[in-house]
């Protein structure tokens, strides 16, 4: 009987001693990854050189209404009284004289962001300073003065341009991506109306060609925002940080809670394997860049480091906090991805609506198909960035168009699916089975009066 039972403990002292080893071994942390790619270029510029010198002063002597619906209402439609939208213009014509000023640097370095703490006051200013531009341009379209509405909206498309291309964070990039598209949105009404000159039109096309690359400034906003998550997750680790919103993503985590930082160690958290898997991420979003949306690996979050289980079972796996951790900080890629994707479509649609506009100016028609507009108008057809075919066009209907989210050609149908029925306003043009621009042909001109 004592050999039986000490064979069994000795079995069991065997057994615990496995353990302690595999637990030990589990809790075994990697040596930093390589991350020698992610490093963003970032240039070195002196501050009169800069842009960002003039936006911040801008942001100091701008006036926006306490009632910020004056604006956004006057840019989707509504009237707005004459006196007040010149007190707007009197009170911020410094502020548009230093865009202009910034603007001609041709580069906007942001402070760098070092951690998710990092304030950025800056960026709400200068959106609601794209949206007084984009008054600024449709009033002078709307007082007859196209030559000055047709300057103001080439300041407007360059001002957003420039806030996306350096940007260092995604937020950053989202923010100088909604002032473009502010511009966009003015360039195409001037191109639709049926006084805009072919000087204006030209200058349009000219401003529209040199706007950055989406997916070049959406890999360098990356590149900055891995380099603010890995440094966050050296401030776990250290027990230095608080994120909000990070303990929705834990066990018994409520939104929107604040985690002070503290966590377990070692078995449960090891910071380098934690960087390598956010490390994937990135890289799949750099790889997922270039590509058609209908192309696009989205596969980075909850699936792909294995917090889609249980999360309760889940924290017997290591580093099961660090997987946590990962949730967490690459959730905005696929967004941003199809937020890029969205842009996109709106650049080229752009484009294409001056292009064909003044193809219009010259030959008195639309053009039968796109082909005809290269190379004077364009010098290729713009691509479809959901599925990566040629823009789609339509001369009976007056529309270009994009495939949209399902990739099915519809034939240009502006009806929504059946699990899109709840879209509304703006959101059922991005919604619908086809993107559609109208190109807003111009109407016939009115006949001349008889001689007396």
């Amino acid at each position: 009987m004592k050999k039986w039972v000490k064979a069994l403990g000795m079995s069991c002292l065997f057994c615990l001693l496995v353990v302690a080893g595999l637990f030990l071994f589990a809790s075994r942390d990697i040596p930093p990854p390589d991350v020698s790619d992610l490093v963003p270029e970032r240039p070195v510029i002196a501050p009169e050189k800069n842009g960002c010198t003039y936006f911040f002063t801008a942001t100091e002597s701008f006036y926006w209404p306490e009632d910020k619906t004056l604006v956004t209402g006057y840019l989707d439609g509504n009237p707005l009284d004459d006196a007040v939208i010149q007190d707007l213009l009197t009170r911020n014509a410094e502020a548009f004289r230093l865009i202009e000023k910034g603007v001609s640097c041709g580069v906007c370095l942001t402070p760098e962001v070092m951690t998710y703490d990092t304030q950025l006051p800056y960026l709400g200013p200068w959106r609601n300073l794209g949206r007084l531009l984009a008054l600024k341009s449709r009033h002078e379209r709307l007082a007859g003065d196209y030559a000055s509405a047709t300057g103001t909206c080439v300041l407007l498309l360059r001002f957003g341009n420039l806030l996306q291309k350096n940007a260092e964070c995604f937020i950053n990039y989202l923010v100088g991506i909604s002032v473009l598209d502010l511009g966009l949105a003015q360039a195409r009404e001037l191109a639709s109306d049926q006084t805009a000159s072919p000087e204006d039109l030209k200058k349009l096309a000219e401003a529209l060609a040199v706007i950055e690359p989406f997916d070049r400034s959406m890999i360098y906003a990356g590149k900055a925002e891995y380099k603010v998550a890995a440094a966050s997750i050296d401030q776990i680790w250290q027990g230095s940080s608080a994120l909000t919103g990070l303990a929705g993503s834990l066990p018994g985590g409520g939104t929107g809670s604040s985690w002070s930082g503290k966590c377990p160690r070692g078995y449960f958290f090891q910071p380098n394997k934690t960087k390598l898997l956010l490390v994937g991420s990135f890289r799949n979003m750099i790889r997922n860049a270039p590509r058609a949306n209908i192309e696009m690996n989205r596969r980075m979050s909850a699936s792909r480091f294995g917090t889609d289980r249980n999360k309760l079972s889940l924290l017997v796996h290591p580093n099961a906090f660090g997987k946590f951790a990962c949730e967490s900080f690459a959730a905005p890629i696929s967004g941003i991805l199809g937020k890029k994707s969205v842009a996109e479509c709106d650049l080229n649609a752009t484009r294409l609506i001056v292009a064909i506009q003044a193809y219009r100016e010259t030959e008195g028609k639309l053009p039968d198909a796109l082909q005809a507009l290269v190379p004077l108008y364009l010098p290729t057809i713009p691509v479809d960035p959901y599925d990566g075919k040629p823009f789609r066009y339509s001369a009976a209907k007056g529309i270009v168009y994009s495939v949209g989210k399902d990739y099915q050609d519809a034939g240009g149908s502006t009806g929504l699916p059946s699990w899109e029925k709840k879209s509304v306003g703006a959101k059922v043009q991005w919604n619908a089975e086809d993107i559609v621009f109208e190109i807003a042909p111009k109407p016939a001109p009115l006949p001349a009066p008889p001689a007396r």
